[in-house]
């Protein structure tokens, strides 16, 4: 009986240390420097577009496939007022103010051509989140976004982790 048992817990071991546990994996990383990451917008297919900064002005947004390659980048002027409001693998839609021409409405299609959406001559051209800095989705169903942030080098990276 002793032995039975004893290879009972064998096997009921061996069994619990050769199963494999899954857990997130990282896909991609992009290196924002000594800059804060403020804004993600996923476009469901493992890519997604960001805004990152040293401060609330003069930050950079970038739009990347689910490779983590470039798709597009400009500069933005102020993200509480703007910012990324629709990002999907084939569009992204983002606004910017200008001090001197208001603020513009900006469509970019997969090659990374931008389209400024015309504004009417006295008219104030917006899109629908006057605040899309709140407006973060860091998730797709295949996996998710996170700043890493260096507490050292205060160095932040922007990184895509697969859920398995």
């Amino acid at each position: 009986m002793k032995t039975t048992f004893t290879f009972l817990i064998l096997f009921l071991l061996t069994g619990f240390l050769s199963i494999n546990v899954e857990s997130a994996t990282e896909e991609w990383s992009y290196d924002c420097g000594s800059n804060m990451v403020y804004q993600v917008y996923t476009d469901g297919k493992g890519g997604a577009a960001m805004i990152y900064g040293f401060a609330q002005t003069n930050l950079t947004l970038v739009w990347f496939d689910k490779k983590g390659d470039t798709i597009y980048q400009a500069g933005i002027s102020n993200i509480m007022a703007t910012g990324i409001t629709g990002c999907t693998s084939k569009d992204l839609i983002y606004s910017d103010s200008d001090p001197d021409s208001g603020t513009h409405v900006f469509h970019v299609n997969s090659k990374g051509e931008m389209k400024i959406i015309p504004a009417d001559p006295d008219t104030f051209n917006t899109t629908m989140a006057m605040m899309p800095s709140y407006c973060n989705k860091s998730d797709d169903k295949k996996g998710f976004f996170i700043s890493f942030t260096n507490t050292n080098t205060l160095n932040t990276s922007f990184v895509r982790y697969r859920n398995k």
